[in-house]
């Protein structure tokens, strides 16, 4: 299987401006790629907004209380991409990691 494209998926529950920077760092690291990101918000207090400039690479669920696991999985079902990141709320990413990411994956194309 070649690769198509990346879903990566951010669970996240009250993490305020740490969220949104790693947030920024995974868009910036994939906007010239076929991507998608989505965001799990696991708050029952606080929601998230999310800024237009992204346009419609970024989708954000709802999945309060119901922890990382069950949002990861929720992430991964609603992919629409084979390829999956999970990223923590507190990860910054690059432009150079996700190309490296993807360089590795030509290598194991039984991993996808």
């Amino acid at each position: 299987m070649s690769f198509s494209g990346l879903s990566i998926i951010i669970p996240t529950k009250d993490r305020g401006h740490v969220f949104y920077k790693t947030l920024e760092a995974a868009f910036l690291a994939v906007e010239d790629i076929p991507s998608e990101i989505i965001v799990i918000n696991d708050s029952k207090t606080q929601s998230i907004s999310i800024n237009n400039t992204y346009g419609d690479k970024i989708k954000v669920l709802t999945n309060p209380k119901s922890g990382v696991a069950s949002a990861r999985n929720l992430g991964a079902k609603e992919a629409k991409f084979d390829a999956f990141l999970f990223l923590d709320d507190d990860i910054l990413i690059s432009k150079e990691n996700i190309h490296d990411l993807i360089e590795n994956s030509k290598l194991f194309q039984n991993a996808i």
